[in-house]
């Protein structure tokens, strides 16, 4: 399943109409007696900004419906319905900024989890970087593949836009270390500590590679498993079950 392959055109529909009107008013206002041209402008570029505000939050109104139930339809494991789900979302990709682009994001998470890895990754390279779960799984791809190069590129800008997520250091960290560039993964964890010194998973990591020890990923949780780079331990699977795991930044000692 490849998904709508009409999902990426991106014309925008309310960013031209927003523009248009703008323009409209712009117009209407320099009829006004004695309407300075750089006021009437400034009034045009005012309506426009409310208008894509307003068309906007419209349009998320609508989608949001939709994101949640693909999620739950994707919980049930019921993937094909979550992508064609997702599919209709992908109808407002022409009206709403980056849209397109976190719903192929979604659809490739959704094709990796449903074990389809080269439909997912046709999907994911045309991701947002902003999505640093979706993103970890192209970078994970690329890592079986034996493609470091673009790990490192699809973590570098991922990072970029996701400084604070701390799993990104650390996963990028075990995929460099386990292809053998050591002191590479320990600039990246170094890199993540500047952000979060407090943060204890990763200081922990950055330990182990120093006195060349294997990293500790399970602080990361089901987060971390589900990139099918390491086999999760039995208890932590019956908690996935259970309905006990979630999507979270592993919990900081108390001082």
């Amino acid at each position: 399943m490849n998904g709508d392959p009409s999902i990426g055109n991106v014309p925008l529909y309310n960013l031209l109409i927003s523009i248009a009107l703008g323009a409209l008013s712009s117009l209407v206002f320099l009829q006004v007696p004695h309407m300075h041209w750089a006021f009437a402008i400034v009034l045009g570029i005012v309506v426009a900004l409310i208008s894509l505000v307003v068309c906007t939050r419209r349009i998320m109104k609508a989608i949001r419906p939709l994101f949640e139930q693909a999620q739950r339809q994707a919980q049930a494991r019921q993937f094909k319905l979550a992508i064609k789900t997702l599919e209709g979302v992908g109808a407002y990709a022409k009206w709403q900024f980056l849209l397109a682009s976190q719903v192929q994001s979604q659809i490739g998470v959704f094709l990796y989890a449903d074990r389809q890895e080269d439909a997912a990754l046709e999907h994911l390279v045309k991701g947002s970087p902003r999505s640093a779960e979706s993103q970890l799984v192209l970078a994970s791809i690329h890592f079986r593949k034996g493609d470091l190069d673009k790990v490192k590129t699809v973590m570098d800008v991922t990072i970029r836009f996701n400084k604070k997520q701390m799993m990104l250091y650390n996963a990028y960290a075990f995929m460099l270390n386990q292809k053998g560039s050591k002191e590479e993964a320990i600039g990246v964890l170094s890199k993540g500590l500047k952000v979060d010194g407090d943060n204890d998973p990763t200081r922990d990591n950055l330990v182990k590679l120093q006195n060349n020890k294997k990293m500790n990923m399970k602080p990361f949780g089901m987060n971390w498993y589900s990139l099918q780079l390491e086999k999760p331990p039995l208890s932590m699977m019956q908690d996935q079950f259970s309905g006990k795991a979630g999507f979270r930044q592993p919990k900081r000692k108390k001082s």
